[in-house]
């Protein structure tokens, strides 16, 4: 029964430590996503100053352009995506410790 306990605690720690990794995954994302982000607003910015300064952009140019954005999307996508992951890791992380919580006070 001691031993099952101690098994128990030991992976409680294992667990609560896998949660405050994942917290601080997840910090580190969020950061790089508002890097991210700002760098996105910039870049609008910049093309908006050049569609203003340009008269007839060729055709060339637009698609240049049009693959600049959807670059910048896929990137947006990829760090949702990334931050989904992360957030369902760690519910499932909290869940498991909850458990292991539950079982160590039936015992």
């Amino acid at each position: 029964m001691s031993v099952q306990l101690n098994e128990l605690r030991l992976q409680v720690e294992k667990l609560e430590f896998d949660n405050k990794e994942s917290v601080i995954t997840v910090d580190i994302l969020k950061e790089q996503n508002a890097d991210a982000r700002n760098e996105l607003e910039e870049l609008k910015c910049t093309i908006t100053e050049l569609k203003s300064s340009q008269k007839d952009p060729s055709a060339e140019d637009k698609e240049k352009k049009k693959q600049e954005k959807m670059a910048l999307m896929m990137a947006q996508f990829d760090m949702a995506r990334i931050m989904s992951s992360l957030i369902r890791s760690l519910r499932l992380t909290t869940l498991h410790i909850f458990l292991l919580i539950v079982a160590r006070d039936l015992l």
